[in-house]
């Protein structure tokens, strides 16, 4: 007998059936190719776990709309220069980076990469602050030595 299991995730469905594995996007479609006018098995299995009257039944959460991110500022937190929206945010006429970067400042992933965490381990985190100072000292004249430049400044 074929089990098919269904999983909710971010905007789609995944049916799991042995050993394929099949995504249902809002709007019955299908990556095997079904749709909701020629519905497949994965879409029918979706259908059905639908119609279960379980508490564990549940829609997928929806994708992280524009609104739900970090309020679009004005001009470039970094720079200054005045900000053109787009689909995922805006964009610095100086460097397409430094929205990405500041993006990362506001969820927490700078504090996260410089912060001590139990997840990060391994000889860099063992070191003192002191050799870690140093050795990212070493790191950073290694990479303007060769004309690097972060974020894509300087283009």
């Amino acid at each position: 007998m074929n089990t098919l299991t269904v999983t909710p995730k971010v905007g789609y469905y995944r049916v799991r059936e042995q050993h394929r594995t099949h995504c249902v996007m809002q709007g019955h479609r299908c990556t095997c190719g079904g749709t909701a006018l020629q519905p497949c098995t994965h879409i029918q299995a979706v259908d059905a776990y639908l119609r279960q009257d379980t508490p564990t039944v549940k829609e997928p959460p929806r994708k992280l709309a524009l609104a739900d991110s970090p309020a679009q500022p004005p001009v470039c937190p970094l720079c200054g220069a005045p900000v053109t929206p787009t689909g995922y945010g805006w964009r610095c006429p100086t460097s397409s980076g430094h929205y990405w970067r500041w993006r990362g400042e506001q969820n927490g992933v700078q504090a996260f990469l410089t912060q001590a965490h139990p997840a990060k381990q391994g000889a860099f985190y063992e070191q003192t602050p002191a050799e870690r100072d140093a050795f990212l000292a070493q790191a950073h004249a290694r990479m303007h030595a060769d004309g690097y430049t972060p974020y894509g400044e300087g283009r």
